[in-house]
C-alpha cells in the first residue's frame, strides 16, 4: 500500500481525520485502535495482524459503520439548507 501512514496521537474510540496522500481531508471516523497499534499494523495482511496482535478484535482501523465521508456531509448540509 503506497501513501498509507498514521500521524498524531490518538486513542481507541477517538475521532480521526482520514486524508489523501496530499493531505486533503476526505473523511472522519472512530479509531478502532490507538496510534501505536495502528502504526504497527500498517501494510500488514489481516491474517498477519491477527498473528502479530491476537489481542486486537479487528484488522480494520476505521470501520465503515463508523466513517463519515465528507461528500456525505456536503450533501447533508445542502439538504438542510433547502429545509431552512
Amino acid at each position: 500500500m503506497y501513501g498509507t501512514s498514521s500521524t498524531g496521537d490518538f486513542e481507541e474510540g477517538d475521532v480521526v481525520k482520514i486524508c489523501t496522500a496530499d493531505g486533503t481531508a476526505i473523511a472522519h471516523g472512530l479509531a478502532t485502535f490507538n496510534a501505536s497499534d495502528t502504526r504497527s499494523i500498517i501494510g500488514l495482511h489481516p491474517d498477519a495482524i491477527t498473528t502479530k496482535h491476537p489481542e486486537l478484535s479487528s484488522s480494520v482501523v476505521v470501520h465503515r459503520d463508523h466513517l463519515v465521508h465528507h461528500r456525505a456531509l456536503y450533501r447533508l448540509n445542502l439538504q438542510l439548507e433547502e429545509h431552512f
